[in-house]
């Protein structure tokens, strides 16, 4: 079970006790469901049940943003929840930390700048070299521009665990890294024999469609399961239940028929292994 540090002055804030109830309680709701980098994907229909009463989505920014701004939208349409990270887990950021590494993969993916975070002023290693570090993070680290294969399966394993903690509201766990590391390699490798046109950037958004139909699968085993090893281990079976539709859709999460159509198809074929 995840847990998080709350705020207890909260209820002697304006901004909050000016709320109707119902937008209080989605406050919490959203702290609680965010992924561990502070970033939710909205969706209120779980929610609206279980209060018995609506939500509006642009009226509840407007709440939470009173006298500052608490709630960012994304381009992605996720909210990112601003003073999430230093609440959590303090203003000094550190890339050697393994969760900290986790989260800027996911800011990246965000577009999301660290040195844009309020309250976050202790940017070890280079990170305040945004434009350096971000090529980097998404592979790009020859002095030819050619793509680092290890960084970049580092870059699909954190892909995988962001879709991975967006479903499960729980942070991916890595039994094995070295197991890990061998599991994405294959997966990439696959991958790029199938699209070698395709660049790190489109490589790694293919492959997040992939990883989110794969969490969402109905499977309770293979979900329980779930990681790069049992992708690789269980490929066709995978594969196959996902082409039939087999996918857990939760408030509309997952991909279309026509993406996994596609997908499938024409990326993965069900007829080899990894």
């Amino acid at each position: 079970m995840a847990k998080r540090f709350t705020q207890t002055v909260i209820w002697e804030e304006d901004w909050f006790l000016d709320m109707p109830r119902e937008y209080k309680l989605f406050w919490f709701y959203i702290k609680d469901q965010c992924n561990h980098a502070g970033i939710w994907r909205p969706n209120v229909r779980i929610f609206q049940i279980m209060i018995k009463s609506r939500i509006e989505l642009k009226k509840a920014v407007e709440f939470f943003n009173t006298g500052k701004e608490r709630i960012k939208v994304l381009k992605t349409g996720h909210w990112f929840i601003i003073d999430f990270f230093v609440f959590q887990y303090g203003n000094t950021f550190n890339p050697l930390n393994r969760v900290h590494k986790s989260i800027q993969s996911i800011y990246l993916q965000e577009d999301i700048d660290l040195t844009s975070i309020r309250g976050l002023n202790d940017l070890k290693d280079g990170v305040k070299d945004k434009d350096k570090d971000k090529d980097k993070d998404i592979g790009y680290i020859s002095s030819k521009g050619g793509m680092g294969e290890k960084d970049f399966i580092d870059q699909v394993i954190d892909v995988f665990a962001l879709e991975y903690e967006s479903m499960n509201q729980i942070q991916y766990a890595q039994i094995s890294k070295g197991k890990e590391r061998s599991a994405a390699g294959k997966i990439l490798k696959l991958h790029k024999e199938r699209h070698p046109e395709m660049s790190s950037d489109e490589t790694l958004t293919s492959l997040q469609v992939y990883f989110r139909a794969c969490v969402a699968i109905t499977d309770d085993w293979l979900r329980n399961n779930m990681s790069l090893s049992t992708i690789v281990s269980k490929f066709n079976e995978i594969n196959n239940k996902l082409k039939n539709g087999q996918i857990k859709r939760i408030n509309g999460a997952g991909v279309t028929d026509a993406e996994l159509s596609e997908l499938i198809g024409r990326k993965f074929a069900t007829d080899r292994t990894v």
